[in-house]
């Protein structure tokens, strides 16, 4: 069978399973580390160096820590011991807000397009990676007597009634895991 040729019974022809299945695959991942945050955390990890990030969690560790005593020392017969304690606690918050505002002022030296790459690159990476591969591919054929399905009846880069190309199965592919996103 030929990929221009359609079979008469009207059944939906998948010609490229393994193509369909890694593309749906691919999208559905990096829709997944999209939502649970893990591209915001690399971003992260690449706009801050390592010390001002160990700085971070120790002064994070310390302050907890801080906390924890201070509310123990909270009575006036320990009221100088309570009181050392408050204003270390305020000098090492102190410390993590400067920090904070140094990552986020290197965050804006970035530049635009490099803010987009660190965001939205793994995404973008996917997305071409599959039309690439998928370009000029027929992903599966649909039967033109079939009414509900004439929507997809054709890929634009080729205008082959029945045939689907990766341009329309990655739409599919992306609508379809965004709706599970925002179902889950």
């Amino acid at each position: 069978m030929t990929t221009t040729s359609i079979s008469s019974d009207d059944s939906l022809l998948v010609v490229s399973p393994m193509l369909a299945l890694l593309t749906a695959v691919l999208l559905l991942a990096v829709e997944i580390l999209t939502r649970s945050g893990a591209l915001d955390a690399i971003r992260n990890r690449m706009t801050s160096t390592e010390s001002e990030r160990l700085e971070l969690d120790q002064l994070r560790r310390s302050i907890s820590s801080l906390r924890l005593r201070s509310n123990q020392l909270n009575s006036p017969a320990t009221f100088a011991e309570y009181s050392k304690v408050q204003r270390v606690l305020q000098r090492e918050m102190k410390r993590v807000q400067q920090l904070q505002a140094e990552i986020q002022r290197r965050e804006m030296q970035l530049g635009p397009m490099r803010q987009l790459l660190l965001t939205k690159g793994p995404k973008i990476g996917v997305y071409l990676v599959c039309l690439l591969v998928g370009l000029g591919r027929t992903i599966y054929v649909v039967p033109t007597t079939s009414g509900w399905v004439r929507i997809l009846s054709y890929t634009p880069l080729r205008l082959v009634l029945g045939e689907v190309g990766i341009i329309p199965w990655i739409a599919i592919c992306s609508t379809t895991v965004q709706a599970i996103g925002t179902w889950v």
